[in-house]
């Protein structure tokens, strides 16, 4: 029997409810297992169950909650230690049971140590009202080392070897504190970077977090596997689960304002590219839009965020707000251009409408500044009566940084063109049909489908796996 892998993207920046996308694909095709394909500990993918149990999911497969089925991450992931078993904890008190034997690592994943932490939050308070919007956890730390040090990054599989281990952690503890001071000569009066760098820089540290990684690596917590025996055991269904959104993709995203790993499905891709696999391409949107951090946001709304505020989500120490605004079919689009042969969207929070009089659709932009050299690669574009309207985004596979920052840059000079719909004041949590759905509802969800050329297979009506209106799943 050939096996399928349902490959959950998503198609914004991030927070687009694709861990109840996986719950559900899991529950509904019955899958063997999850493999994490991207991200680290700064995922917040939350889930909830009928009984109103709820877990923002971090580093453990989102149908863990609802299945007692495998969780594999693989070695396109970042290990945190110690966040890793915090949520274990967390987990554990939640089951009442203890499903580690349903958890395995590839000894080939990034390690992110409390160094990677400190300077990612060295680095955003430096950069003061212009922050990148990083979650402060030090994933992009951690897989900027991985391509920068090779073999000299920690990786879990070094950490049942303390020699190894401590020689890896002075390394890059001695790299970190080189970068450190060059923060701070910048910044010499910043008393937040001083607090940093003596944590960063206090005795004994590097010997506290190896003895930290060792009892981790070697205890019950931790059970390496590689990709190739893990979908060996595998003998039916697979959901690979992704990370973040497609618009803040170290390729495709909108620079600086990016994460530095893929977030497509390009890292699923590879992994499954040596078994034989019906592969299933999944991408997530909201019904509206949102943003965590700093970056370009056209569609931004403050009183839509007053409207529709979102209970698992607010204002981080390190991102900053949590950003609301209608949905964007130019970014979608071009989130989808750089999805690979996207087979169907899964739409959610369409239940968070629900009593709103006339709901907005951006379908182009209006940019308000002038043509520059980069501008013709990058948009699709016309001119009407002295305005310039983008039309869409361009999918471009080689560009440089320079080109990417001129993108944002025009980015942040765009208006929103809109399209008006006929909002609904109906709770639609309740339904289970599509055709039961209020007409403007359904009319909504019909002319986005039109817009992007993409059916979409789930729609969600509200937080829980039950709350699903299923039109197709492979």
């Amino acid at each position: 029997m050939t096996q399928k892998a349902y490959v959950v993207v998503g198609l914004g920046f991030g927070d687009e409810g694709k861990g109840a996308t996986v719950d559900y694909i899991a529950n509904y095709v019955g899958a063997s297992a999850i493999c994490r394909f991207s991200g680290g500990a700064q995922a917040a993918h939350n889930v909830v169950l009928g009984n109103g149990t709820h877990h923002c999911f971090s580093q453990f497969g989102s149908a863990s909650l609802s299945m007692q089925i495998p969780t594999f991450l693989s070695h396109y992931m970042a290990i945190d230690p110690v966040a890793f078993r915090n949520e274990l904890n967390v987990l554990r008190g939640k089951l009442q049971c203890n499903f580690l034997q349903n958890v395995a690592i590839d000894p080939m994943c990034l390690i992110t140590t409390p160094f990677h932490k400190i300077i990612n939050r060295m680095r955003e308070c430096a950069r003061g009202d212009k922050r990148f919007g990083s979650c402060g956890m030090g994933v992009g730390e951690t897989f900027s080392d991985g391509n920068i040090l090779g073999k000299q990054a920690l990786r879990i599989g070094d950490l049942t070897n303390k020699q190894i281990s401590l020689r890896k952690l002075h390394f890059l503890r001695d790299i970190k504190i080189d970068i450190a001071e060059q923060i701070i000569a910048q910044c010499p009066n910043d008393k937040q970077l001083q607090i940093l760098f003596t944590q960063l820089t206090q005795h004994g540290y590097v010997e506290d977090v190896c003895e930290e990684f060792y009892h981790f690596a070697t205890s019950d917590i931790v059970k390496m596997m590689s990709a190739n025996d893990f979908f060996n055991q595998c003998a039916r269904s697979i959901v690979c689960e992704g990370s973040q959104g497609v618009l803040l993709d170290e390729k495709y995203g909108f620079y600086p304002h990016i994460t530095r790993s893929r977030v497509t499905s390009n890292n699923a891709e590879l992994l499954l590219h040596d078994y034989n696999m019906d592969v299933v391409r999944v991408g997530v949107i909201r019904a509206y839009m949102t943003r965590h951090g700093a970056g370009p946001f056209v569609t931004e709304d403050c009183e839509l965020g007053k409207i529709i505020p979102d209970m698992h989500n607010g204002t981080g120490q390190w991102q900053g707000n949590f950003r609301v605004g209608w949905l964007d079919l130019v970014a979608t689009d071009y989130a989808i251009s750089c999805t690979r042969n996207l087979d169907y969207i899964s739409l959610t929070n369409l239940d968070r409408l629900s009593g709103i009089d006339v709901i907005d659709v951006c379908t182009s932009y209006e940019y308000h500044g002038e043509v520059g050299e980069f501008f013709d690669q990058l948009f699709e574009y016309h001119c009407v009566d002295g305005r310039i309207i983008i039309n869409a985004i361009k999918k471009n596979e080689n560009m440089s940084k320079e080109v990417s920052c001129y993108r944002t840059k025009v980015l942040n000079k765009c208006t929103p063109i809109i399209t008006e719909h006929a909002g609904w004041h109906e709770k639609i949590s309740h339904i289970r049909n599509f055709d039961d759905l209020p007409q403007a509802t359904r009319q909504y969800v019909q002319f986005i489908e039109h817009e992007l050329n993409v059916p979409i297979g789930i729609v969600s009506v509200g937080p829980c796996v039950t709350d699903k209106i299923c039109r197709k799943v492979y």
